[in-house]
Formats: C-alpha cells, sequence, structure tokens
C-alpha cells in the first residue's frame, strides 16, 4: 500500500495586483509516497491532480504545493522524475532547455523530464484547466531511452479526448473515495494513459469541429458530474444553440446529451456505493440529488432496482 496525502488548493494569490486569499475552483492537489515493493514494481507515481487557474491570477503561488514542486517565473524548476501535463481548457507558454519556448492550448499535453531545467504558465487573459500526473521508475525510463517520449519534442497537440481525462480522474479519485490506492494500480492507470498519448500523437490526424465541440462537452459533464450542470449551459459555453448541440451530440454518439449525463450520474453512483460506506442519503447528496427519495426513483428508472437492493447485490 501507498500513503497518500491531499489537500485543497488554497493559496494567497494577486488579482488586480490585489492579495487576496483565493480558493482555485475544482482542484484536487494530490501527492504520494512509496515503498521498497512499489519502487521494485518499475514505476512509483508521486502526484496527481486537477487544477483551474481563472484569468488573472498569478501563477504560481507559494503554498500550492509541497516546497519540492513549486517554481518561480523568473528560476523555473528541476524536478527528480517525469510529468505529463493535460490542457483541457485556456491555454498558456511551456518553455525547457531541450524544447525551448512553446505555445499550449487545450487539447495539448506537454511533459517533464528529470534532471531537465523548465517553467510554464497560463496566459494571463485566459488562465487555464489542467490535469497532470508524476511518476518515475526503470518502466518510464525505459520510454525515454528508447525514443518513445522525447525532451526534444515534450508537447503533444491531440486534441481534446474524454477518454484521457477519464484516466486522469481514476488517479484523482482512488484517492477521494478513500480507497487505499496501492502504487501498481495507480501506476497501472498512469501506463495506460502513456500509450494512449503516444497512439494519439503517432495518429494525430485531422480532428473536425463537430468532434471538438462533442468531446469538450463530454468532458465538460464529466468534470461537473457533482453538480446539476445544465445542458443549456453546456451548449451556450461551446457558442452553439442547444438545438444544434443537441442534434451533434446524438449524431457523434448515439444518444442524446442527457442520456450521456445520466449514464455518467448513474455510474457514479454504483462507484460510490460499492467503493464506500457512504449511505444512500448521503451519495445522493454527492451528486447533488433533491432528495433521497428522488435518487432512489432516478436510480430504479436507469438499473432496475434501488441503490440499496444494488449495493446489497454488489457485496
Amino acid at each position: 500500500m501507498t500513503n497518500k496525502t491531499g489537500r485543497e488548493c488554497r493559496l494567497q494569490v494577486k488579482i488586480n495586483k490585489i492579495n487576496v486569499m483565493h480558493t482555485i475552483p475544482f482542484s484536487d492537489c494530490h501527492y504520494f509516497g512509496k515503498n521498497i515493493m512499489d519502487e521494485a514494481w518499475g514505476m512509483t507515481i508521486t502526484t496527481t491532480g486537477y487544477q483551474e487557474i481563472p484569468p488573472g491570477v498569478e501563477y504560481p503561488s507559494k503554498g500550492e504545493h509541497p516546497a519540492g514542486y513549486y517554481f518561480q517565473q523568473k528560476s523555473g524548476r528541476v524536478l527528480n522524475e517525469y510529468q505529463i501535463i493535460y490542457v483541457t481548457r485556456g491555454g498558456g507558454v511551456f518553455n525547457s532547455v531541450s524544447a525551448g519556448k512553446l505555445s499550449v492550448k487545450a487539447g495539448d499535453i506537454f511533459m517533464l523530464f528529470p534532471g531537465e531545467w523548465h517553467v510554464y504558465n497560463p496566459n494571463e487573459k485566459t488562465g487555464w484547466a489542467t490535469y497532470w500526473i508524476g511518476f518515475r521508475g526503470q518502466y518510464p525510463d525505459y520510454l525515454n531511452d528508447k525514443g518513445f517520449f522525447q525532451k526534444t519534442a515534450p508537447v503533444y497537440r491531440i486534441g481534446l479526448h474524454e477518454m484521457l481525462v477519464s484516466l486522469f480522474r481514476q488517479e484523482i479519485e482512488y484517492y477521494k473515495t478513500g480507497s487505499p490506492a496501492p502504487q501498481q494500480v495507480l501506476a497501472g492507470v498512469a501506463i495506460n494513459l502513456l500509450a494512449h498519448v503516444y497512439a494519439l500523437n503517432q495518429d494525430n490526424k485531422y480532428i473536425d469541429e463537430a468532434v471538438q465541440i462533442i468531446n469538450k462537452a463530454k468532458i465538460m459533464i464529466r468534470e461537473n458530474i457533482y453538480r446539476n450542470l445544465s445542458l443549456e449551459e453546456v451548449a451556450a459555453s461551446l457558442n452553439i444553440s442547444y438545438s444544434l448541440f443537441r442534434s451533434l451530440f446524438k449524431q457523434h454518439t448515439g444518444m442524446a446529451p442527457g442520456q450521456y449525463q445520466k449514464q455518467l450520474r448513474i455510474q457514479k453512483a454504483k462507484e460510490l456505493l460499492i467503493t464506500t460506506t457512504k449511505t444512500v442519503k448521503e451519495v445522493s447528496i454527492m451528486l447533488n440529488f433533491e432528495s433521497g427519495y428522488y435518487f432512489s426513483t432516478f436510480f430504479k428508472q436507469q438499473t432496475g432496482i434501488t441503490p440499496s437492493a444494488f449495493r446489497e447485490g454488489s457485496l
């Protein structure tokens, strides 16, 4: 088993040159310990998380991460690990010794290498939202040595993919659900993630605008699973009418966006019922249902059984 730590990213930031305390929304920052057996596995996870930096926020800020991970824009930093960072909204700049200064935008992944100086920051006007995972070990060293990932080409412009977001969230959710999160399981998810990044980069075909719109919508719905996000709100954020959004979504996924949202909520409800000891009422509150009764009714309509019966049948 691995030791694990996690905390809300609460930091001192400067907005319009005024110092204020600001809590970054939808942020999870987690750092993991390891032991000798974890290292013998060939790959260990050091950190994983998600963070949204709003426009106009000074970046980075002290207190945001442990001392070994904090850096200043003028001096940058050097880590003793690999990291992959996925930009899902906004954009910014990434700079490293081997690759130089590169712009990054939503749909891009950039990779950090051990011993390699680097610095990065979101665009002040747009901010950004990013997922990340840090890792080290013999296996990632092997991939690096064989040229699967290279310091000279650390940016992968692969587009937005819900599948990648789902893998990042799997790492984060191990902490949220209170699972012991053995390093071997975390490493397995990370290896899967690396494989998809490599494959997508090798087969980097043009993705039409409609597909990108649907990918953005699916990511937005997944990231807001714990609140009642209206689909009209999703369409508005994509700058298209709801009727066009619904038509495009059904055309590319085979289901209406509302049904997709219901499927995700049921999947999350099942996960919470199986992997936690939370009551049915507590699960309904987490998923922002109006009441425990409404949640039970919704669950039975979608699955044919009540939440309590599902949990009993899964034990």
